[in-house]
């Protein structure tokens, strides 16, 4: 059983514009049943006929407008534009050194590291050596006190 939530139609009419004279006001009224047959983006028929509520606002003339503070504002203007334009320039140049000296920095920072990790293999491989040199001194060690034995017991 379906549910159905929208209310009944009802057999009143709505206004579209209550402000209109009885003529226009019983042509430009909807039914209940007319409005909930038009969609979203439909709008009422006669949308010609309605009135609108807002005026135009007029400003007000001011008599004998001074040309010198206009121009005074125009060339302040232009001086100003002219600074940002200076400055402008500055910051973009500085940015580009900025940029060049961070590049270099960054080069200089990885040929630092690649000669860091070289030398940590260096250190590592001689680290290496030094132990396996401390082994074949300690073996030879041995042998040499082995044979020193031999030899006393030999020559005894």
């Amino acid at each position: 059983m379906p549910l159905k939530r929208t209310p009944p139609p009802s057999p009143l009419t709505t206004p579209v514009a209550p402000t209109f004279s009885s003529a226009e006001y019983s042509a430009n009224t909807l039914t209940t049943k007319e409005i909930s047959s038009m969609h979203h983006s439909d709008s009422a028929p006669d949308l010609t006929t309605l009135r609108t509520t807002v005026s135009e606002r007029k400003k007000r003339k001011h008599p004998g407008g001074d040309d010198s503070i206009t121009s005074l504002i125009k060339d302040m203007f232009t001086n100003f534009s002219k600074e940002q334009e200076t400055r402008f320039y500055n910051l973009q140049s500085t940015i580009v050194d900025l940029k060049e000296q961070n590049y270099e920095l960054k080069r200089s920072v990885e040929h630092m590291s690649n000669k860091y990790d070289d030398l940590l293999t260096i250190i590592a491989n001689l680290e290496k050596e030094r132990k396996e040199d401390k082994r074949r001194m300690a073996l030879m060690e041995d042998r040499l006190e082995t044979m020193e034995r031999k030899n006393a017991c030999i020559g005894d």
